[in-house]
């Protein structure tokens, strides 16, 4: 045998060697998605065991509107769904021979052409952890995922979601954080409700319809961050939320939205916000300062009782601004502040506004006061100086209550106030 030979047949020895090595990596090549069709082979029907390689799909199924399942083992006794290309139209678990599925799938990705998610579609799914949204995804229906008990982790981050309807998270026990995309401009009635476990949430710009009680019963509920204006009754009677932030495209918080949030004691404030509702925070007696004096706009209205009772209060700083106003018993019972400096813009402090703060020992007046409501400093005991950065012919034109002189200071305490000053003088 010539030399040539031997060497040719050496060399076909050593790459057969080769490729049986590459062969012998225990590894396996994932599997290409079967082809788009409604006649697509069901998968099979026992569950496999830890055998199966991860990664491999085990079923598949088109439904009659486009839709393509997919369910990936992913690990002992866990598997992953994904959805392609057509809207979710009813629960899935009552497909032939998916059902055993559903006990033990753990993962969800709702992939590409997937625009809507029908109401419960997911209801129940109790062993569900995780859930992932592509960009297409648009609206997610009433209930969808409603009882899912054991989820933990759901991500927006890539979502195009516009829509969250009502109860479309609720019992949700397991759930710790929300972060929802920026796209999303409805969140419904309860869409969060008794997920007992979240502590955070935090909502972009775009929400401009927040349903009522989204957060009702999340008892763990701490922070919450919005750039959305708050609609009525939002977080009224949440006794868990501490920590409030409104971003800088928040212009309005709704009427009695955090009332009886009794336990909030933080809230950092948007420098847009024009509007604080009737009875926005009444009782919100953690709440220790309120600043507000960073504002960037022309006008702002503190509605009637929008601070009622918020005892814990020391601190209020008010913006500078052109227009500024005072709503009937804005500040009443706010019973640790001992001095209010009203800046220049205010032009109205109405009825009863600061009364019973009676720990307050001193008032400053701005010029641009136009009215003075009736008994608006009624009962604070310790006032002795009351200030005014006019002259006192100007403070004698500001309109006071018609009835009686001094209506306007109505018990205020026999020696007080014991001395008037006019700066201007």
């Amino acid at each position: 045998m010539s030399k040539k030979v031997i060497v040719l047949l050496l060399a076909a020895a050593l790459c057969a060697a080769a490729l049986a090595g590459c062969g012998s990596s225990g590894k396996q090549p994932q599997p290409t998605f079967p082809p788009e069709r409604e006649d697509a082979e069901i998968g099979p029907g026992p569950v496999p065991g830890p055998v199966d390689p991860v990664g491999d799909y085990v079923y598949h199924t088109t439904l009659d509107n486009g839709l393509n399942l997919y369910v990936y083992y992913n690990g002992v006794s866990n598997y992953k769904l994904l959805l392609e290309y057509g809207d979710v139209r009813e629960n899935l678990k009552n497909l032939p021979q998916f059902g055993d599925y559903v006990a033990n799938i753990n993962k969800l990705e709702i992939g590409r052409g997937v625009e809507t998610i029908c109401d419960k579609a997911f209801k129940d799914w109790t062993a569900l952890k995780e859930v992932y949204f592509a960009p297409d995804t648009r609206i997610i229906g009433e209930q969808a995922f409603s009882g899912c008990t054991g989820l933990t982790d759901v991500d927006f981050d890539d979502a195009g979601i516009t829509s969250i309807s009502k109860y479309a998270f609720s019992g949700c026990t397991a759930l710790r954080n929300i972060k929802l995309c920026e796209s999303v401009a409805v969140v419904g009635d309860k869409a969060f409700s008794g997920c007992k476990a979240l502590e955070e949430a935090t909502f972009g710009s775009g929400v401009g319809d927040m349903g009522d009680y989204i957060f009702e019963g999340c008892d763990a509920f701490q922070d919450f961050t919005t750039g959305s204006n708050i609609p009525d009754q939002a977080f009224e009677d949440n006794t868990t939320l501490k920590i409030l932030t409104l971003t800088n495209s928040v212009k309005k918080v709704g009427d009695h939205a955090f009332s009886g949030c009794t336990a909030l004691d933080r809230v950092s404030w948007s420098d847009e916000l024009t509007s604080i509702g009737n009875h926005a925070f009444n009782g919100c007696k953690a709440l220790k300062k309120l600043e507000l004096s960073h504002l960037k706009v022309d006008k702002l209205s503190i509605g009637d009782g929008a601070f009622f009772s918020c005892t814990g209060i020391t601190d209020i700083n008010l913006p500078r601004i052109k227009e500024l106003t005072i709503g009937l018993s804005a500040f009443e019972g706010c019973t640790a502040v001992t001095q209010l400096d009203l800046p220049e813009g205010v032009t109205k402090v109405s009825e009863r506004a600061f009364a019973e703060c009676t720990s307050v020992t001193k008032i400053i007046l701005p010029v641009s006061l136009k009215s003075i409501g009736y008994a608006a400093f009624y009962n604070t005991p310790k006032l002795r100086i009351l200030a005014y950065r006019g002259t006192s012919k100007q403070f004698n034109e500001v309109k006071k209550n018609e009835s009686t002189s001094k209506s306007w200071n109505k018990g205020a305490g026999k020696n007080a106030p014991t001395k008037y000053e006019y700066k201007n003088d």
